[in-house]
């Protein structure tokens, strides 16, 4: 879950149920999130950059 106004990326398991968070300066501001599950990466679009978290 993207909480871009926060700064922060949820990450939710498959049930709903809380895992983790992420924070940074750079999250505000994202306008889209992809997730690559057999990567263990998640995609965010900032401005014209793309960003990446490795969970």
């Amino acid at each position: 879950m993207l909480d871009a106004a926060g700064g922060r990326v949820v990450v939710l398991a498959k049930t709903g149920e809380y895992e983790s968070q992420y924070t940074a300066e750079a999250i505000k501001g994202a306008t889209g999130l992809v997730v690559d599950e057999k990567a263990g990466k998640i995609y965010l679009i900032v401005g014209g950059r793309v960003l990446s978290i490795k969970y």
